[in-house]
């Protein structure tokens, strides 16, 4: 990495980035992602594996067990449980395909 014209190692970033902001660098981003992938579950009809890819996971199972630690359930479930009963039908509805492009 490179920060203010000086080099920096990975394992100093990642040091300084938890020091800041009290959470390691992977955990952050994968925290944002666990945040989209959710409201994009309750407001889109795309597929989990779709939204998975979407907000940048490069696994489903790597988006399943991270999304189940930060969410406490599993994708399945939130969605079950939160999605809006009339997607079809609501005029906020997301389009199908993709939308959102991680970073």
């Amino acid at each position: 990495y490179e920060i203010f014209g000086s080099h920096v190692s990975s394992g100093y970033f990642s040091e300084i980035f938890k020091k800041y902001t009290g959470v390691g660098f992977v955990e952050y981003v994968n925290r944002s992602r666990v945040a989209k992938a959710k409201q994009l579950l309750t407001v889109s009809e795309l597929r989990i594996s779709e939204i998975a890819f979407d907000v940048g996971f490069q696994s489903l199972s790597q988006f399943n067990r991270s999304f189940t630690r930060f969410a406490g359930s599993s994708p399945t479930h939130f969605r079950i449980k939160h999605v809006k009963t009339s997607i079809a039908n609501s005029p906020n509805r997301m389009p199908k395909g993709r939308y959102y492009q991680s970073g």
